[in-house]
Order: structure tokens, then sequence, then C-alpha cells
């Protein structure tokens, strides 16, 4: 039901065109979903079957599929698949918070320098880490968190004062910090072996390659609580 007022005798209708274009923008956005999972699940380099996506629910209505594609599905594709979900639940959270906190519709955590500062720690320990001994995926995720922790509590107290936080200076501290990381990538770039420099890129990239039930059962175990924490 609209909302209106009446002035003058004239009666003023609210807008519905932003309605309409966030109900635009939800149903496109859940029919690329559907897509892009019986994409995930149907294709892949060992049998693309459009019978695939449906067969891990159905085992015993489609002939042909064997156990070892049900298996490919359930375990490679479908975690995987849940994992990239869930990654884009988690940078839509983060966006969200960071646009209330700054009061800004563009900021987001690589503005303000979190997401750099969780790349020079987990870079720090792929390059590194060997010769100290922290070498392993669980150092370099627990590298990236404490990373990006830091870089939260450096921004935030160059943009405290006696008058409070300063948006404006939390959004130039954070510029400053995406350069200071960017300058320590290189330098760690700069000093890693050849080994270390291709898992530093990978790790840039991202991949869902290792992707597993019981990385998703914790990824949605921190996405819980962090949706109760805000």
């Amino acid at each position: 039901m609209s909302t209106f007022a009446v002035t003058g005798g004239h009666r003023h209708t609210a807008p519905k065109s932003g309605n309409t274009m966030h109900k635009w923008v939800i149903s496109g956005g859940i029919a690329l979903l559907i897509i892009s999972a019986f994409l995930a699940l149907a294709s892949g380099p060992v049998l693309s079957d459009w019978r695939l996506a449906f067969a891990w629910w159905w085992p015993s209505t489609f002939d042909g599929i064997s156990d070892l594609h049900l298996r490919i599905v359930f375990e490679i594709r479908i975690p995987r698949f849940m994992l990239g979900a869930l990654v884009g639940c988690v940078l839509a959270q983060a966006g969200t918070a960071m646009q209330t906190l700054c009061r800004n519709p563009l900021a987001d955590p690589g503005l303000i320098g979190v997401s750099s500062g969780a790349a020079v720690a987990a870079l720090a320990v792929i390059a590194l880490g060997g010769q100290i001994g922290l070498s392993g995926a669980g150092w370099v995720t627990a590298a990236a968190f404490a990373g990006a922790l830091t870089a939260t509590w450096l921004v935030y107290v160059i943009a405290s004062g006696n008058n409070g936080t300063q948006v404006a200076t939390l959004l130039l501290a954070g510029v400053a910090i995406n350069a200071l990381a960017g300058a320590l990538i290189g330098l760690l770039s700069y000093h890693a072996d050849d080994d270390a420099l291709r898992l530093m890129t990978f790790w840039q990239m991202g991949s869902l390659a290792g992707a597993s039930w019981p990385q998703l059962w914790v990824g949605c175990a921190c996405l819980l609580f962090a949706c109760l924490m805000l």
C-alpha cells in the first residue's frame, strides 16, 4: 500500500520506481544464481551432462549416471558452488556494514584498507612462513584475519579524535593504508622464491578448488556469528 500526503487539496503518491527496480534486481539475482548452480553442477572436465544437476538428488530417476559421477558432483561440484555462494554472502555482508558505518554507498572493505591488510599478512606467511615454521593453509587464514583486524584498528585510531570518528578521515586513512599495503606486497613479491611467488599469485586470484563440506560448515558458522554481531 503506497503512502500519500494531502497538501493544498492535492494528493501526492510516493514514487514506485525504486521499489520496482529493487524487485527486478532481486529477481534477476535469483535467476542468475539458479543458472549458475545448474551450470556448476552439470558441467566439468570429467563429464558434462545436464542430468547431473538433478541426478545427485534423484539418482534412481536417471539411467547412465555412475556412482563415480554422483560422488564427483556431491563431493566436489556442490561444495565449490556453495562456497562461492557463501563468499558472495560474506562480501555482501561486509559491504553493507561498511556502507552503513561510513554513510557512503560506495564504501567497501577494500576502500579503508581492510582487504589490503589481510592480503599483506597472508602473503607474508606464504613468502616467509616456511623460514619460520608457519607454512600451511591454516596459518595463512589466521594471518589474513589478523591482518584485517590490524588494518581496521589502525584506520580507526587514525580517524578518531576529540570529536569522534570522522568519516572523511577514515576514508583518507584507508587510501593511505592501501598504498602502504601495495608497497609491502611488492616487497614480499620481490623477496619470494618461485614457488612462493606462484602461491602468492594464486592466493590473490582466489580459488574454490579446495572446497569441502567441513569448510562450508565453518564458513556458515562464521557468517551466522557475524550476522548476530551486526
